[in-house]
């Protein structure tokens, strides 16, 4: 059986062969998420992972959408304009469409970041009261 975070560690050294820092790039949970103040130490208890990025849209901090394709069955949610909802839940078919909103930048992992996508594209077009 693998090593539990060999995953991150392959991410982790990926990180170290762009900056002599790659811990600012990281995060550690013991509880909550913390920054890693120093190399992490790949503790069994604690789970790692890199820090989520995030663009600017209208002055809206916006996570990040997803920019490489999903494992097929994965679910995602996509940006959906038409809906007042403004997001739509789907599962990772690796079909036209889903290829279509990934290019376009508007897959994510999460209902929440969708939403916050969504909201940034419209302030640029809802009406104010």
């Amino acid at each position: 059986m693998p090593y539990k975070h060999y995953k991150e560690m392959l991410q982790y050294a990926e990180d170290a062969a762009i900056t002599d820092e790659p811990w600012k790039l990281w995060e550690y949970w013991d509880g909550r998420w913390n920054d890693c103040p120093t190399h992490p130490c790949w503790f069994d208890n604690l789970g790692y992972r890199r820090k989520q990025k995030f663009i600017n849209i209208n002055g809206y901090k916006v996570p990040e959408p997803v920019r490489t394709p999903l494992k097929y069955d994965e679910e995602y949610y996509y940006i959906n304009l038409y809906s007042d909802i403004g997001t739509h839940c789907a599962m990772w078919r690796d079909d036209s469409f889903d290829k279509s909103v990934l290019k376009k930048g508007l897959v994510h992992l999460t209902e929440e970041n969708a939403k916050i996508h969504y909201d940034a594209l419209l302030s640029f077009t809802r009406f104010k009261d």
